[in-house]
């Protein structure tokens, strides 16, 4: 994965405009030239709850007039108010902007193909982990942001338990297009083959020098490095041919930084 994204999904919750990741967005888009597309997400879940809290005082044909209602409302609030808001942030106007109703993980995921988007910038939501989803099973990258503001320090993680080509290759380049700090990691995680040879084929081919080679449980080791460190954003490469790291709705909590997962 190189950072010459093409088309960026950018998507937004009825809860309110995520500042941070279209803030991100915004920044990736102006360094690699890609086209953000953003897509504003009327929350089935959201519908179904007020369902609920209404049948005990509106008739069926209530409910279904003050569902098409708020659909309006937010609708109408979106192309008013929602879209120009974006566009402020953003620095300039979305490549394409559009309302969409249902399940905001199926939304998105359906999103990344029909707008052919190589990456998906969401903002860390601990209230709403259902949306975590999107992370274990999106085909692109996905960036969960939790921190605003430039990258000062960027924590990346290699293992034994994934192919390890384009996290590192993210992590360079997005130190360098960033000016951050760049702390590379390689964990041999028992749970998979370990090739006491690959650290180092892995440093030479992209020029790193570990800050650290230890084995141990991927996940435990990320989450007690970027305590210490207090990283900005940490990178991980989506195990696929090795095995596979669930990256849990717990893990964005635990390490309490931006999360760039890289397929």
């Amino acid at each position: 994965m190189a950072l010459t994204f093409n088309n960026i999904l950018l998507p937004l919750p009825l809860e309110g405009i995520p500042r941070g990741a279209v803030r991100r967005a915004g920044e990736l888009a102006d360094c690699t030239g890609a086209k953000v597309h953003v897509i504003y997400i009327i929350e089935e879940e959201v519908f179904n709850e007020v369902s609920k809290q209404a049948h005990h005082v509106l008739t069926g044909p209530g409910r279904m007039r003050l569902f098409h209602d708020l659909r309006e409302a937010h609708r109408k609030n979106a192309k008013e108010m929602i879209l120009p808001e974006v566009t402020q942030i953003l620095g300039v106007k979305p490549a394409s902007f559009s309302v969409k109703e249902g399940a905001y993980h199926d939304i998105v995921l359906s999103s990344v193909d029909g707008l052919k988007a190589d990456l998906v910038i969401m903002e860390y939501r601990a209230y709403s982990l259902i949306n975590y989803r999107i992370m274990d099973r999106s085909p692109v990258p996905v960036w969960i942001e939790r921190n605003e503001g430039k990258l000062k320090r960027i924590g990346l993680f290699c293992t034994n338990l994934a192919p390890n080509v384009r996290a590192p290759r993210a992590g360079v380049e997005l130190a360098e297009m960033s000016g951050a700090e760049l702390s590379p990691y390689f964990v041999q995680d028992p749970a998979g083959y370990i090739d006491v040879e690959e650290p180092d084929d892995v440093a030479k081919r992209f020029s790193l020098t570990w800050k650290k080679v230890e084995e141990g449980k991927f996940d435990d080791i990320i989450y007690k490095r970027s305590k210490k460190m207090d990283f900005d954003l940490i990178i991980i490469g989506r195990v696929k041919k090795r095995g596979y790291f669930h990256l849990r709705s717990k893990f964005a909590k635990k390490t309490r930084c931006s999360v760039l997962l890289v397929n």
